[in-house]
């Protein structure tokens, strides 16, 4: 009886096809999306971030500014009042959260165009600094705060 007759040999190829197969998904699922290699900001640089600025895309909300004033000291601003942080909670942000940032849906060529728009009206930005160059720009977008801010604007002028 030749082996690849028996049915031992159909299985063995079938668990390998299989695992393969799984392998080469696993990978594809994982990924990031082709040339997103340089998205991810280095662990040396979020050790020398020295400022960050969110500006959330709502005129209601204000700004804010964290900045290193020294070595373990950083502050948090909102144009207005300036107040200390816990600076264990800044540096798991820059050297535990940024460096493990990944885009999580890619966006299809196809809706391009309306993610861009709908990230420009709804996306909070987010840079980070070192000395007065920019090392990182992220836009987050969540799209049901867009839904609230709507319903919001709706409810003002039915009134």
């Amino acid at each position: 009886m030749s082996f690849i007759k028996s049915k031992l040999a159909k299985r063995i190829a079938l668990v390998a096809i299989v695992a393969i197969g799984s392998g080469l998904l696993w990978r594809n699922v994982n990924s990031t999306g082709a040339g997103l290699d340089g998205f991810k900001l280095k662990a040396k640089t979020a050790a020398t971030v020295d400022k960050i600025f969110i500006s959330p895309n709502d005129r209601d909300q204000n700004y804010l500014i964290l900045e290193k004033k020294s070595k373990d000291n950083w502050t948090v601003s909102d144009g207005k009042n300036v107040y200390n942080t816990d600076t264990q909670y800044v540096y798991r942000i820059l050297r535990w959260m940024l460096p493990r940032l990944q885009v999580k849906n890619p966006v299809p060529d196809g809706a391009k165009a309306r993610v861009e728009r709908e990230m420009a009206l709804s996306a909070n930005k987010v840079f980070a600094a070192v000395g007065a160059s920019l090392c990182l720009t992220l836009f987050v977008y969540v799209p049901y705060v867009r839904c609230a801010r709507e319903q919001k604007r709706l409810e003002s002028v039915t009134k």
